[in-house]
């Protein structure tokens, strides 16, 4: 009887993949939202220093950049819908963790754990996803699938800022528990709903990173395309030094950011779902190309110094790009990837992505502090051209090339 049920739930999902994707992104972001919007404020009530909230930070970004890779080895040998459950549950685990603790040392753990989780999850459901859709025969819909799961994640998260706008002034700890509860009960919703597939079930960890940094290393496709999306996390990291600074040297008050941050995931929304169609039809490194430009033209336009109103369009403009980019990327860099090493390949290009704006992160606040927040605006302008110049190399590299050669 349980066979047949779980079955039929299966049948379900794997005859509505675009819908089920959309959901796990949409319960996803409106559980992320909760925690990323009040966590300064949380963790500062709790008597931590700046300087011990950037070490819990940094414990986060430390684990999910270091056991992104092996973890997508994991993926791939033991399954790609047990990977992402163990994850999106450790995720809940550190939420709850967050929401429970008094000392520094409490939060460290709950920094691992979400970490952890940060690392399992990564490349393991779009891995999933790429792989059934090519079983049938849907290749071709994958960007779209992407953009629309990016474009809802978004709304998901402007949900939460506004649900989060009803609970500030009230006890912070109820928001990770009920972020710990979204994150647990969409694991237990993703194992009941799916069957698991796997890249490569009889392999081993140790041979598998092998071939998967063999195949790295011998496409540049994918090193050229890894190089775009750490120039995205760059521009990402000069946006998140620059927008609050700069709202509030106009004027803005405090509470009030919420709406552009409400703003900025609109925008977000409207560029994932406009450029997963878009690049059916122009390409995909044409579409990347634009998005970079509206990244440039965002940055650009905050440097003018425009008030309240030039900040508002160059963050529009920002969050365009920024939004379109991501889906579209790992749509086009999965075309490059054999599917017995998907997930793997993925892991490893996002930690390549995060693991490249580690220092920056720390050099770009001591530039803001020598230079100014408008010349960090012109550092991400020409990390936005140095983009455009690689898809300019790839796209002649890849002019005579057909896409099952360069996968094989």
């Amino acid at each position: 009887m349980m066979n047949n049920s779980s079955t039929g739930i299966h049948g379900y999902w794997m005859q509505h993949i675009h819908s089920f994707y959309v959901i796990v992104r949409f319960v996803f972001a409106l559980a992320d939202a909760l925690t990323t919007a009040i966590v300064t404020v949380y963790l500062l009530g709790k008597g931590l220093s700046f300087t011990e909230i950037g070490a819990v930070w940094s414990v986060l970004l430390f684990f999910s950049t270091v056991l992104d890779f092996p973890t997508g080895n994991f993926a791939d040998i033991y399954g790609r819908k047990l990977a992402f459950v163990i994850g999106v549950i450790s995720i809940g685990l550190g939420n709850f963790i967050y929401g429970i603790g008094r000392i520094l040392w409490v939060f460290f753990i709950a920094a691992f754990f979400v970490g952890f989780g940060g690392a399992q999850i990564s490349g393991s459901l779009t891995s999933w996803i790429v792989d059934e859709q090519i079983k049938a025969d849907k290749q071709d819909v994958v960007s779209k699938i992407f953009g629309d799961g990016a474009a809802v994640a978004s709304v998901g998260g402007i949900i939460g800022g506004i649900f989060i706008g009803i609970f500030f002034t009230g006890p912070l700890e109820l928001l990770y528990f009920l972020s710990a509860t979204l994150f647990i009960l969409t694991g237990v919703f993703v194992f009941v709903s799916i069957p698991d597939n796997y890249g490569q079930p009889t392999g081993r960890w140790i041979s598998l990173p092998k071939e998967v940094i063999s195949h790295y290393i011998h496409s540049a496709s994918l090193i050229i395309l890894s190089v775009t999306l750490v120039l995205m996390f760059a521009c990402f990291t000069v946006y998140l030094f620059v927008w609050q600074p700069l709202a509030l040297q106009l004027g803005i008050q405090k509470g009030d950011l919420g709406y552009f941050y409400a703003i900025f995931m609109a925008g977000s929304a409207a560029g994932a779902f406009g450029m997963g169609r878009i690049s059916k039809k122009t390409g995909e490194i044409v579409t990347l190309a634009s998005c970079f430009l509206f990244s440039i033209t965002g940055f650009l336009t905050i440097s003018l110094n425009l008030g309240i109103i030039g900040l508002t369009f160059g963050l529009i403009q920002f969050s365009l790009g920024y939004g379109g980019f991501i889906p579209v990327l790992y749509a086009y860099m999965n075309v490059f990837i054999p599917s017995s090493i998907r997930a793997s390949t993925s892991s490893l290009i996002g930690t390549i992505g995060t693991g490249g704006i580690i220092i920056l992160q720390v050099t770009m606040g001591a530039f803001i502090e020598f230079r100014g927040l408008m010349a960090a605006s012109m550092c991400a302008i020409a990390f936005g051209f140095m983009a455009i110049l690689a898809l300019f190399l790839l796209s002649r590299r890849t002019q005579d090339q057909k896409r099952p050669e360069d996968a094989s």
